[in-house]
């Protein structure tokens, strides 16, 4: 169950890191790699890709495969979801980054405007560059 859990975490990873090379609103997933899924779970990736991000799942034959040490070994879940964090540190940082740097343009928005406002947009764009370089 654990191990069904986790590859269906690794599966949505996978997707959503292939969104940006996609066009229109679909990503596609290997035909083979989706079917190996069960109905519920499919529906969840479809439900959160859609939800988040606008995206619609598309199974296509000729699609890149999720790769044997993209899963879960049997056994050491715990080490294997380190690895992976540990793969993603820098972009993780980075999504946390661009965060943080809209959360603090919408708070310059507050500012009397004009000048002020325009000069914290600024300087919230370039904390988001030197936060983004410390990744």
């Amino acid at each position: 169950m654990l191990r069904m859990l986790a590859t269906t975490v690794v599966i949505t990873i996978s997707l959503t890191s292939l969104v940006a090379a996609q066009e229109g609103n679909q990503v596609e997933v290997n035909s083979a790699d989706w079917n190996k899924l069960n109905q519920q779970d499919q529906q969840a990736i479809e439900d959160i890709l859609k939800g988040t991000m606008n995206q619609d799942v598309k199974p296509t034959e000729g699609a890149p495969s999720i790769s044997a040490e993209d899963l879960p070994p049997e056994g050491d879940i715990g080490g294997w979801i380190k690895k992976q964090i540990n793969k993603r540190k820098k972009q993780i940082c980075e999504v946390g980054c661009v965060t943080a740097g809209l959360g603090a343009t919408s708070a310059c928005g507050v500012i009397s405007g004009g000048t002020a406002a325009a000069i914290c947009a600024a300087l919230a764009t370039k904390g988001v560059a030197l936060c983004r370089e410390k990744c």
